[in-house]
């Protein structure tokens, strides 16, 4: 009876977790780099990490979202 629970368990974890991960078909938007903080599109803000030749990552943020770095 045991191992009926355990393979019910196993079956639905497995189905929320696959569920979960990306599927692989969709493609990440690319980074837009700012170099300098007023090069990013017009309601993007440029974000850390930054990096010394790129600059930082220019980010759509949702209405109260702040960059942290």
């Amino acid at each position: 009876m045991h191992f009926k629970h355990a393979f019910v368990f196993l079956s639905l974890f497995g189905a929320a977790l696959g569920a979960a991960l990306p599927s692989g078909g969709e493609t990440p938007e690319p980074e837009i780099r700012c170099p300098v903080a007023t090069d990013c599109p017009k309601g993007w803000t440029c974000c850390g990490l930054y990096d010394i030749k790129l600059g930082g990552i220019c980010r759509l943020l949702e209405p109260g979202q702040y960059c942290i770095l």
